[in-house]
């Protein structure tokens, strides 16, 4: 789902710093400056980007949160 993002992101031409692999690189591409950011709320790994949104939020940039996991009901 990244990627494919990446690319509809991309073909309007926004630069786009990732995909991150991880909460730890997304919070080292927070000291770029940014316009918006794009987050998977429940990334592979179990791992949750709640810090990333919130430093985000803390240095103003406006983000949307997305999940790629399918519904299990």
């Amino acid at each position: 789902m990244a990627v494919e993002i990446q690319s509809v992101l991309e073909k309007a031409n926004f630069r786009v710093l990732g995909p991150a692999a991880d909460a730890a690189t997304a919070l080292d591409l927070i000291i770029h400056k940014q316009t918006a950011a794009i987050l998977d709320i429940n990334p592979l790994g179990g791992i949750t980007t709640i810090p990333v949104a919130e430093a985000l939020s803390q240095v103003g940039v406006p983000f949307e949160i997305y999940s790629a996991a399918e519904d299990e009901g």
